[in-house]
């Protein structure tokens, strides 16, 4: 069963108006937009959700995120700052605006940054970010081919933070990127999915960047690391309002897939397991 919640935010909303510097790490040469599938819940197959993300690609490093939120955070961030959205009114216009694209994922991945590693930023009530040693990536070559948007790509194969994986890769576009977190192939990867198609990662567009443009990099975030956020995350999944009430939220309500109001102690909710994360491991 999905569920919505509707949060209603005290500290949390001063958060959100909150600007971020902005800093540039590199220079974009490519952009790649993938279409993502993936399955949250794996007690339907039903489940399953599309997201449009892009893959920016620089002389030394890369970042992955969202388009839409991307697109979102910039009209939110105009809205708070105009006016037209203010501390009293923001939390019901935030939620009900489908055009803020707060419910997709925010997570921004950054390859090779700083050198050697990987950071993360995201959010979960507040912003986070958190770095972890960028691990080359061992792969089986295949002779299979595939072609993909034009190019004549080569199959590959990996097991990663506990799941196995089969790639097609382009040769002939020299950057060892992928989208996520996946890397070290004599080629970018175009396609990409787990055996069991809970993930899959297909490219729809390749462009080159605009002259000097620039993969920027919020700054400010909230440091932690990769354990402490799983954590964080993993209380939020069991207990929401526990979490929230340590930043001065509280969930108003809650309804499910089918718009009815549900209790917030409901014991379907706490009996949630199927959460299905893409790492079923650390390392």
């Amino acid at each position: 069963m999905k569920f919505t919640f509707s949060i209603l935010i005290c500290i949390t909303l001063v958060t959100s108006q909150k600007s971020f510097s902005q800093g540039v790490i590199d220079t974009s040469i490519l952009q790649l937009r993938y279409n993502y599938s993936y399955i949250i819940d794996t007690s339907t197959k039903e489940m399953a959700y599309n997201e449009p993300m892009i893959l920016e690609i620089g002389y030394k490093s890369s970042k992955y995120y969202n388009y839409y939120r991307k697109i979102g955070d910039s009209l939110l961030l105009i809205d708070l700052q105009s006016g037209k959205i203010n501390i009293t009114n923001a939390p019901s216009q935030i939620i009900s605006n489908p055009g803020y694209y707060q419910k997709k994922n925010p997570s921004i991945i950054f390859q090779n940054f700083p050198n050697g590693y990987i950071t993360e930023q995201t959010k979960l009530i507040k912003d986070y970010e958190f770095s972890e040693i960028m691990e080359k990536q061992i792969w089986e070559l295949l002779p299979d081919s595939y072609n993909i948007l034009g190019y004549n790509c080569q199959k590959a194969k990996t097991f990663f933070r506990g799941r196995s994986y089969e790639a097609w890769f382009a040769p002939d576009i020299p950057y060892q990127y992928g989208p996520w977190k996946f890397n070290s192939l004599p080629g970018v990867i175009l396609k990409i999915s787990d055996i069991k198609n809970n993930f899959i990662f297909e490219c729809v567009e390749i462009v080159k960047s605009e002259p000097k443009r620039g993969i920027d990099k919020k700054e400010g975030l909230i440091k932690t690391t990769k354990k402490e956020f799983g954590l964080l995350s993993q209380t939020y999944r069991e207990n929401p309002q526990l979490l929230l009430n340590q930043f001065g939220a509280k969930i108003i309500s809650i309804k499910d897939s089918n718009g009815n109001p549900v209790d917030i102690n409901s014991k379907t909710i706490k009996k949630r397991k199927s959460y299905n994360p893409i790492e079923l491991t650390t390392d």
